[in-house]
């Protein structure tokens, strides 16, 4: 059996289904030591003298009960066990489902896609087993195993010392081969990891893959470990196969000193000599009986295999289920409808295990409905600053403000409820493009997915589309242009209708004509809400309300365009080297 926190309720919650189990399985148990009874019977029968009609009719009435309580018992245990076991692997990959949409950026910074899809799969697969075969395996090695070595006890004590031979080498080995199954699974596991983590990876940049024709390298990569994987199954696989062909060589030795050493007591009663009268109705008795025996041994090296192989996982599962989660919901919601007013006061932020802060002293007031733009060179801190707005690192309290109101103090629900988002990296999920749109909500009339990509100036490139906005985007939208994607990355935020638009370089590859629409489109249809768009372009937020330029964490400007090209050199050069492109730009077509 297998015990921990994350698993002990399941023993309480499914306890009557196990009880079921347990029943319809000693049920069984208790059926199968009638066979030799009966079997054993009928041949010292035949020996004394010819058996009647009628005996025959009861034996073969005895066995068909016999045999019906077992097909009966063993359809109940099948549900009871399996069945359960099925329900507390569904029920175990949601929690860990669960656990991760509640863990922020710093674990996903530390660990990968592919480790996390081999606990969803393997490790969750490994504990099932024992909450299902495990379980079986156990109570057939405890109830059948018992109540056979009873009966052999009754029939003879000697022949039936010779039979535990095997369960006492099993029960001096244990140690030994609990502690090789859990090193050789625990190290199979961490090569799944691996070659989830490399498929993942590639699968994802397949492209990237191509364009710099790497196929060949990839695939050597993918080969090794694969040899790696294929090493540490076949490792494991050899040393659990070993343990069950010990086990069974030890049975089956036995079964010949039975045989011999039975047919000898059998020989030593017919020629007269004092000893326990052993007829061959016995000896088949007893033969049935070790049979029977034998699974239990088995079973006891099954239980050993998989509870090894659920204890790792167990554990890697756990590790992650106990994780601390790093941003915690406040008390506070907002009572009334949210403004959009931000103010952030002296704030510095150090990302986790950072040896410097990424932004220092930042001190700003963003009034209702402004309409601002960040700028900066790589690393200024741009995206960090909004994904502290969003809540999804955790900052000192008395220094980020929405409506007056700390974020800190706030349900992490309710601040990212009302915040619309475009991330760079325009993600789209692998789905129709109207589901993109409305993602926000799931049965959004047409009509406002409609309108969200006309705000965004993609409707028309949809219609064009052979399926419309019934189109499959792909994973990751690979079916569409870079310029496409950002478009209904910026229909999905805009849909949301949220007090505050964050739109993280959201246009950089977009024409300068349709980034002008949308700029229109957003000041004509957000006039009261709040705007903030980080670009890589000056033109794209030359025209806003005012701009916040970011050099080294620190705030170098926040003005609007004219003031900030006499206060801010970066600002400054970034409109010069922008007039000096287009320049360049506009000599290129005339040439």
């Amino acid at each position: 059996m297998l015990f921990g926190k994350h698993v002990n309720k399941y023993y309480l919650k499914y306890f009557f289904s196990f009880f079921i189990g347990v029943v319809s399985l000693i049920v069984v148990d208790i059926a199968q030591i009638y066979i030799p009874i009966y079997l054993g019977e009928a041949i010292d029968n035949m020996n004394n003298h010819v058996p009647s009609s009628t005996y025959l009719s009861e034996m073969l009435i005895n066995l068909v009960i016999v045999a019906f309580a077992i097909f009966i018992g063993r359809f109940v245990w099948r549900i009871a066990f399996l069945g359960t076991a099925t329900k507390i692997q569904q029920h175990l990959r949601g929690e860990i489902f669960n656990k991760i949409t509640t863990l922020s950026r710093k674990y996903f910074h530390n660990n990968r896609v592919g480790e996390l899809l081999s606990l969803l799969t393997y490790d969750v697969e490994a504990i099932q087993d024992v909450f299902g075969f495990g379980m079986i395996s156990l109570v057939d090695c405890l109830f059948l195993g018992t109540m056979t070595l009873i009966q052999m006890f009754i029939l003879d004590w000697r022949l039936t010392l010779m039979s535990l031979i095997p369960l006492l080498l099993i029960g001096i080995l244990s140690g030994a081969i609990e502690k090789g199954l859990s090193s050789r699974y625990a190290k199979r596991q961490k090569t799944l990891d691996n070659l989830s983590n490399f498929a993942q990876e590639n699968f994802s940049g397949i492209r990237v893959i191509k364009a710099f024709v790497q196929e060949r390298y990839e695939k050597m990569i993918a080969h090794k470990l694969g040899m790696d994987c294929k090493n540490a199954d076949v490792s494991l696989s050899k040393f659990s196969s070993g343990v069950d062909a010990l086990i069974t060589f030890l049975c089956n030795t036995i079964m010949f000193v039975l045989l011999s050493g039975g047919g000898y007591f059998v020989y030593l009663t017919a020629s007269g000599a004092e000893v326990i009268p052993l007829t061959v109705g016995d000896i088949t008795k007893f033969v049935g009986y070790f049979n029977l025996l034998v699974w239990p041994m088995l079973a006891i090296g099954h239980v050993i295999v998989m509870t090894s192989k659920g204890s790792t996982s167990l554990k890697r599962i756990s590790k992650l289920l106990d994780l601390e989660e790093d941003i915690i919901d406040g008390e506070l919601t907002f009572e009334n409808p949210v403004l959009g007013d931000i103010e952030i006061k002296n704030l510095t932020f150090t990302y986790p295990d950072a040896s410097s802060p990424s932004l220092k002293n930042i001190t700003l007031k963003i009034n209702k409905g402004e309409k601002i733009g960040i700028v900066g060179r790589v690393g200024s801190g741009k995206s960090t600053l909004m994904d502290i707005l969003m809540r999804l690192y955790n900052v000192e309290k008395g220094t980020v403000f929405i409506d007056n109101i700390d974020i800190m103090n706030l349900k992490v629900k309710d601040v990212r409820n009302i915040i619309g988002y475009v991330p760079q990296d325009s993600f789209l999920f692998s789905d129709k493009v109207k589901n993109n749109i409305s993602f926000v909500q799931e049965e959004m009339p047409m009509d406002k997915i409609i309108e969200a990509a006309k705000f965004s100036s993609v409707h028309d490139n949809i219609l064009k589309f052979d399926n419309g906005y019934d189109t499959i985007t792909g994973e990751k939208g690979v079916s569409l242009s870079g310029g496409q994607k950002q478009r209904i990355a910026i229909s999905r935020a805009y849909i949301k209708d949220a007090p505050i638009l964050i739109m993280d370089d959201s246009v950089s590859a977009v024409d300068m004509k349709t980034e002008q629409t949308i700029l229109n489109n957003i000041n004509e249809l957000r006039k009261d809400k709040t705007t903030i768009l980080i670009a890589s372009r000056v033109s794209t937020i030359c025209h806003l309300d005012r701009i916040l330029v970011l050099k080294d964490g620190q705030i170098e400007g926040f003005a609007p365009h004219d003031e900030l090209l006499k206060i801010s050199k970066t600002y400054a050069h970034m409109v010069k080297i922008q007039k000096f492109e287009e320049e360049m730009e506009g000599d290129r077509y005339e040439s």
